[in-house]
């Protein structure tokens, strides 16, 4: 379901795609093909976009919104670059960008503002990959607790429960 991009096509420009809850926002499926410079409202999709074709490229997308993943990436020299992936009103991503079983992949200059999951994750038999230059920024998440006496009180700073990124 959702868009799909062929080899060679592109989508650009200044205009924003929303997503359905559920579905998959857009199959990147052909070799070469290219998303630059456009908004993502995930709307809880399941995906924002798969990416299957060899030496496609995202670049410049700014994501936002409930998702499971805003990229998982499955080809061969896949390139993720200049996005901004922004999770201050979400509450649930589970990674914001997954490469599986993906090849010579690189992932740079992007911005993860306040996102939860693994950040990016590689998993599944992908290699060769380049991950560089990416800027990870996650506010504090504070919650005091009450002790009796005699009892050590202890404070974690975390956005979540459990923290992924590390």
């Amino acid at each position: 379901n959702g868009l799909i991009l062929n080899a060679g096509q592109k989508i650009h420009g200044a205009g924003t795609l929303k997503g359905i809850p559920g579905t998959t926002m857009a199959t990147i499926s052909g070799n070469g093909a290219i998303v630059n410079g456009i908004r993502i409202e995930t709307n809880g999709a399941t995906y924002a976009f798969v990416q299957v074709g060899n030496s496609s490229k995202i670049q410049n997308v700014s994501f936002s919104g409930n998702v499971g993943h805003y990229v998982i990436a499955v080809g061969d020299r896949q390139e993720i670059s200049g996005n901004l992936f922004d999770g201050s009103n979400a509450t649930k991503i589970t990674t914001p960008v997954v490469f599986n079983g993906a090849k010579k992949f690189r992932a740079f200059n992007n911005r993860f503002n306040d996102t939860l999951g693994f950040g990016i994750q590689v998993r599944n038999g992908s290699y060769e990959g380049q991950i560089t230059n990416n800027i990870f920024r996650q506010p504090p998440y504070t919650q005091k607790s009450i002790t009796g006496s005699n009892q050590i009180n202890f404070t974690f700073k975390l956005k979540e429960a459990v923290a992924r990124y590390g």
